[in-house]
């Protein structure tokens, strides 16, 4: 029985979580989409000012990107090791910016 109910967890938590990465999808679209009205109709006048308008709206709506998960568990066990008074705030930002060009490859 536990088993089912941990298998219909999963299952469920799996639909959410698509349905969360459909829903960031089609918003990021919708915001290219307008970029590109925009700068069909003039209101945006160069193609850099287009192409960082879509790059805005990628960073908004992404639902994942290379790294993020790693980079999300970095600052939550660097916040978790000031808040037990393991680190301090300096040594934590030193760490995530070390983490960080590991991560990134920059």
């Amino acid at each position: 029985m536990r088993i089912a109910i941990l298998a219909l967890a999963v299952l469920v938590a799996g639909c959410t979580t698509s349905q969360r990465s459909r829903m960031a999808d089609s918003e990021m679209e919708q915001a290219r989409s307008a970029c590109q009205a925009a700068y069909d109709s003039g209101r945006i006048t160069t193609r850099t000012a287009r192409a960082k308008c879509i790059n805005d709206a990628e960073n908004r709506y992404a639902a994942s990107s290379p790294g993020l998960a790693q980079q999300q568990a970095l600052r939550l066990d660097l916040a978790r090791k000031v808040d037990a008074g393991k680190l301090t705030q300096a040594q934590a930002d030193a760490q995530y910016a070390s983490g960080m060009h590991r991560i990134t490859g920059r």
